[in-house]
């Protein structure tokens, strides 16, 4: 059988120091047994830095041939992003395969594929540095789970939330939260009937004092959201007005943003209880830890600049252009890694102003956002 190479890249807020991996040495595949390893591409910027770029994924294995490993190749590769990115509690978009190669020993002749991707120039973003343990841990303990299938999906729905973290972004993260939300529920249900020695789910209903109709709600709003009643009622507004058109979609932005944050937290940690229900251990505490509390989008970070533009003259904008700007460049002069595990970058900027003749432009400030 070949030997067969697939590479994939995504934008990310997950990130691996320089040098360092995650294999899973088997992973299942319609095509076969395949190893999926996770790395950071770290790239240089035009001063010779090297930052965090995107997320890499190979998968290698045996297969008929390229053409038929490409696609189940590539799904592989996804179901640990879903732990990668809930480990680490930040963001991670949608893979895509760019590269794929048969790399047996031995031939003349060799298939390849590659898709063709727009130059990278390196991005400035926030990330957080995986802990390699506690995330194996986690991927061990979905895989082994008599729940794993609705523990993936719960995950990818957190995994798409996060993918939306942004200011404007709400009402699409919270839609993802809810989504995460019913598709834990029946697993969390089969878990308390476990955890009250219950044989069925009258008996849990019974035991909770609501009828079985009423059952799913109540877990839904006592069980996963922590009785945290507000946020049960404003986010199942919020998702059923977003479904359904039932207001405006100012207003449904509104109920989301109110609620979003804890939603994500309740969430995140429903999952992160029914994974290690069944297989609990000491990495179950770090990644419940404040190092991954807060969620991270994965966005660049965001830059604005405030000021006037002085001086006399109506024609705002220089001759061959529409508008008045502001030509930016950044310069990143140092990127480390602190003593907390943190990406720390020295980064200059300079503002060119592009106005008309005889008008000039006076800065009164300049911020730096990063996802939220």
């Amino acid at each position: 059988m070949p030997e067969i190479v697939v590479v994939m890249h995504s934008n990310s807020a997950v990130a691996f120091r320089p040098g360092q991996a995650l294999a899973l040495a088997d992973v299942r595949c319609p095509a076969g047994r395949v190893q999926v390893t996770y790395r950071t591409n770290w790239v240089s910027t035009r001063e010779k830095v090297d930052i965090p770029n995107t997320l890499e994924i190979e998968i290698a294995g045996e297969a008929a041939n390229l053409e038929t490993a490409l696609s189940p190749f590539g799904n592989a590769g996804l179901c640990g992003v879903v732990a990668l990115s809930l480990a680490a509690n930040a963001g991670i978009d949608e893979p895509s395969i760019e590269l794929g190669f048969d790399r047996t020993p031995g031939k003349t002749q060799r298939d390849f594929f590659q898709a063709y991707v727009p130059p990278r120039e390196p991005v400035l973003r926030s990330v957080r540095f995986l802990d390699r343990e506690a995330t194996a841990d986690l991927l061990g303990a979905m895989e082994s789970h008599s729940e794993s299938s609705r523990l993936y999906r719960a995950a990818n729905q957190y995994r798409l939330a996060l993918a939306y973290w942004h200011y404007g972004r709400e009402s699409l993260s919270v839609a993802h939260l809810w989504m995460a939300v019913e598709a834990l529920t029946k697993a969390k249900v089969r878990a308390e009937c476990r955890r009250r020695g219950l044989a069925t789910q009258a008996e849990l209903a019974r035991d909770l004092n609501v009828e079985l109709g009423s059952l799913d709600p109540t877990v839904r709003e006592r069980l996963i959201l922590n009785e945290d009643h507000e946020c049960y009622s404003l986010a199942k507004k919020a998702s059923d007005s977003f479904e359904h058109g039932f207001q405006d979609f100012s207003a449904i932005r509104g109920l989301s943003r109110t609620v979003r944050d804890r939603m994500a937290a309740h969430v995140r940690q429903a999952i992160l209880g029914l994974v290690f229900e069944e297989a609990a251990g000491e990495q179950t505490r770090v990644l419940a830890s404040d190092r991954f509390s807060t969620p991270l989008g994965c966005w660049p970070i965001v830059k604005y600049a405030r000021g006037k533009i002085i001086g006399t003259g109506d024609n705002l904008a220089p001759n061959q252009q529409r508008y008045p700007s502001l030509g930016w460049t950044a310069m990143v002069d140092s990127a480390r890694i602190n003593d907390k595990g943190q990406l720390e970058v020295d980064v200059r900027e300079k503002i060119h102003p592009q106005f008309g003749d005889g008008l000039a432009f006076q800065l009164e400030s300049a911020e730096v956002w990063r996802p939220g």
